[in-house]
């Protein structure tokens, strides 16, 4: 299911979940003005996977791009528990997702309404 937000592509597997059905309002709010510094919410995101592995509910983040400068879609990834299906939210931009301020703030906001016990990072940029 695609959806379009501003000039940013919002792609999902179609699943609704609490942690990642919050993507219309926060967009709206971020639309508003309510969007997190760059790099204030990067350096959350890097304190929380440095926490390492902590039991679940888990996030993994997963960064692709045409070469490994310039990551231009990144994969949230949602685990409930040991076992249980993995979903999926997708964001791209034409730049890199990692300095768009959108997009790094909304990881967090996600984050944080998963109320996630682990956040794990795929190291690098996936060649697409």
């Amino acid at each position: 299911m695609d959806k379009h937000r501003g000039s940013l592509p919002l792609t999902g597997n179609g699943m609704n979940s609490p942690a990642l059905g919050l993507l219309d309002s926060f967009w709206f709010q971020c639309l508003q003005g309510f969007c997190m510094n760059v790099d204030k919410a990067k350096k959350r995101i890097a304190k929380q996977v440095k926490k390492g592995f902590k039991g679940y509910p888990q996030i993994t983040l997963e960064y692709f791009g045409k070469s490994a400068d310039c990551a231009t879609e990144v994969a949230i990834r949602f685990t409930l528990e040991e076992g249980a299906e993995v979903q999926e939210e997708r964001f791209a931009s034409e730049t890199d997702v990692r300095e768009n301020e959108v997009i790094q703030s909304a990881l967090i906001k996600i984050i944080d309404r998963a109320d996630a016990s682990s956040v794990m990072e795929i190291d690098g940029v996936s060649i697409i």
